[in-house]
């Protein structure tokens, strides 16, 4: 199904882009009650010890739930789908998922940018 904006809608869809298209990875993790802060400490050190210089990354960041009880998001966005699956295939991933991760298993949603606004400029990325 094609989607169609508005003319002067502020936003751009993914080919009218270009370079600012974007493949982006969300991680939906449950994590145990009581054990949010652990599981925050332990996933901020792994992103900045295992991320830093991953070619084809964007950006990454860990969404807390608003509500009690809610799932975190792991939120990744890569310039396309191949840097995505290269990355999946390094020692960086392995890094990251190693025996700190287990028993935090999530639900992996992956999704194609088709049109995007930040600070109010159509086409740029955040």
């Amino acid at each position: 199904m094609s989607r169609h904006l508005r003319a002067g809608s502020g936003a751009l869809r993914s080919e009218e882009m270009g370079a600012q298209s974007m493949y982006t990875v969300m991680n939906r993790i449950p994590v145990p009650g009581g054990e949010e802060s652990a599981f925050e400490e332990r996933f901020t050190a792994s992103m900045g010890e295992t991320l830093p210089g991953v070619d084809g990354l964007l950006g990454a960041r860990l969404l807390r739930p608003a509500q009690a009880g809610g799932v975190y998001v792991a939120v990744m966005e890569f310039t396309t789908r191949d840097a995505f699956t290269a990355w999946m295939r390094s020692p960086s991933f392995r890094a990251a998922h190693g025996p700190s991760t287990q028993g935090m298993a999530g639900t992996v949603e992956t999704f194609e940018t088709v049109a995007a606004v930040a600070d109010g400029v159509p086409g740029e990325s955040a």
